[in-house]
């Protein structure tokens, strides 16, 4: 459920993701271990599996689009 003035970001893998990611406000698709529908759904890609990549991206993401 969401609530007011609150952002949820998911980070998902496989093809179950698929849904939360949609749902969220910012997903984030591993692109190294992921599969093409979750990458089509997903706002940002990050190309390897390193968690720093993801804090990278959250933080300067959204500036570069």
């Amino acid at each position: 459920m969401r609530r007011v003035n609150s952002c949820v970001a998911y980070i998902g893998d496989s093809v179950s993701d698929v849904i939360p990611i949609k749902a969220a406000n910012l997903g984030f698709a591993m692109k190294a271990t992921g599969c093409s529908m979750l990458e089509q759904n997903a706002q940002i890609k990050i190309l390897d599996n390193n968690f720093n990549s993801v804090l990278n991206a959250g933080k300067w993401g959204f500036n570069i689009l």
